[in-house]
Formats: structure tokens, sequence, C-alpha cells
């Protein structure tokens, strides 16, 4: 028997309704958990801010000369914690605890130093981010974790260097008193150079040159492997005389020639001007190096008394 053409159209219709309902209600579902899932990627971006502030400040204590783990990690905590992390989140982390150690090109291991010196720290999380979609379907919660490791490295390259460089071996010289940190620059540095260098182009041997930018820094970014030298002596004391008590970036060359024949830039330095006396041919400068952060790294020696930088490697 047939089924009457009304009564067919009835039953399609019907099994239509029954579709588009099943069809909805599977996207309404598919919507409800996506928004369970972009919560939980937020929650872990928070983390991520949080953990990288807190090892990122704490690694700026890797520059003092003595490391005091207790307040490394107690400097990590305190930024952690400020920026909306829990200590019970730290702990639920990968191995529980904030961590300074050493970094070694891609794995941290707590507790190691480096030449003696510890150059990392590491922030762990782990938060619990409840789902109000997904439990429906056995999911109650999600638990995203992250790492964050910041560690300390020579610095490649900086910004406001002053044009003035000093020669590697003063470093470790005869001009160099390692109990006070400071170096005495007394004559010239090696065969007749004095240290003046022709950076961005710009002929330091001009008198207003050197004054102003040795005051000022250079107007460009100064990389490691850079080669440059200038002449003379003249203008150094009136460059340094104003900025006594000041500190300033000074490029470290491998060794200079002879009058204004140049040498390669090897690192940096921070150091603080404590005086310049005599002129000319009788001109000295005695500065002292200071622990700092500056430039970006990846190059360059990476200890002391060389400038280092912070990075974020993990």
């Amino acid at each position: 028997m047939r089924t009457p053409f009304h009564l067919a159209r009835r039953s399609e219709r019907g099994a239509s309704f029954v579709t588009v309902a099943l069809f909805m209600i599977a996207l309404f579902g598919f919507a409800a958990l996506s928004l369970d899932v972009a919560n939980t990627f937020l929650e872990q971006r928070k983390e991520n801010i949080a953990a990288d502030s807190a090892s990122l400040a704490a690694a700026t204590l890797l520059t003092n000369d003595v490391q005091n783990v207790a307040s490394i990690t107690t400097e990590a905590r305190v930024l952690a914690l400020t920026n909306g992390l829990t200590d019970a989140e730290i702990a639920a982390g990968n191995g529980g605890a904030i961590e300074v150690g050493s970094w070694n090109s891609t794995t941290f291991t707590a507790g190691a130093t480096v030449d003696g010196r510890y150059n990392a720290v590491r922030v762990p999380a782990r938060r619990n981010v409840p789902m109000n979609f997904a439990k429906v379907v056995g999911f109650p919660a999600m638990n995203p974790a992250v790492e964050s490791v910041a560690m300390i490295t020579g610095a490649n390259e900086v910004t406001g260097s002053i044009p003035f460089g000093l020669g590697a071996s003063l470093l470790v010289g005869k001009g160099f008193d390692s109990t006070n940190n400071t170096i005495v620059l007394s004559g010239s540095q090696n065969s007749g150079s004095w240290g003046k260098l022709d950076l961005c182009g710009i002929n330091m041997s001009s008198n207003p040159n050197t004054t102003y930018y040795i005051a000022n820094g250079v107007p460009c970014t100064i990389s490691l492997g850079e080669s440059s030298a200038g002449a003379g002596a003249a203008g150094l004391k009136q460059a340094f005389d104003p900025i006594v008590g000041q500190i300033r970036i000074f490029p470290i060359v491998d060794a200079f020639g002879n009058g204004n024949s140049g040498g390669t830039i090897t690192g940096f330095v921070l150091a603080k001007v404590i005086s310049s006396t005599g002129n000319g041919q009788n001109w000295s400068l005695t500065i002292e190096l200071v622990p700092g952060l500056i430039g970006n790294g990846g190059g360059g020696p990476g200890g002391a008394p060389y400038a280092q930088s912070r990075v974020l490697v993990k």
C-alpha cells in the first residue's frame, strides 16, 4: 500500500527537524568546548608572563660579585606572585621549586655552575583551570604547565657605547687592580694609540666629535667583530672631565696598533669614570668596572669583568 503523499512530506519534515536539532546540539557543544580551550590558553599565557617576568628579574642578581641563591630565588618568587602566580602553582610545576643553576645550550641543570658561577634561573608553574562545559563530557579541569629560564650571557651588541676602547690586555695586565676593579690608562695604551675609535663612520680625531660622543655615546649599534681606531690624544681630557663619576659603556679591543691602526671589538664593559688627570701626552684616566646588564646577548665573553645581557632561553 502506498503512503499518502502528504503523510510522506510530514515524515521528511520530521526527520529534518531531528537532524537539525542534533546538528545544533553538536555545534553548541563544540562552541562551548572551544570557550573552555580558549580560556585555558589564556590562563597559560598569564602563567608564561608571570614566570618570564620572575626569571628575568632574578637573573639580574646573577651579575652580583657574590651570588646569593636565597636572594635570587626570593626575588623570583616575589615577582611571580606579584604577576599572578601562587606558591601552590609554583610547587605544582616541573621540579616544584624556583631554582638557580646553569643553562648549557638546551638544558637547565639546577645547582650546577659555569666556571664557579651560576648563569641561569628557572621558574616553573602549573595552573588548575576548571572547565565550564567540558566537564559534561568528563573533563572537569585542565592543567597547563609552563617553565621559564632566563640566563646571563655575554653582550653581543650595544647601543650608546662611547668611542673609546680599552685594550683587552688591560683587563688582566699591569693596569688592572682586581681588588678595586679599577684600570688606570696612563700614556698610550699600545704603540702610540690612545684608544679613540671611529665608530658609526664618525671621525673621532676631530675634537668636537670626541668631546660630544664620549659624553653622549655614539648614535648607532656597535657589534662584536667590528674593527676601528682613531688617532691622537687631543680632546680626551676635555671629553672625560665632565663625566667623572658617571658610568659609560666601553668597547674592548683585542689590540691597538700604532697611531690610528685599529683593532677588533671583542666585548664590552660598564665602567665608572673615577678621574681624568693631566693633558695631552701626560693625560691619564682611571675607571672602575661595575656589574650590569647591557645590549643584546648571544655572543662575547660571558664572565666578569665583561658586560653581560639577560635573555630568555626557555
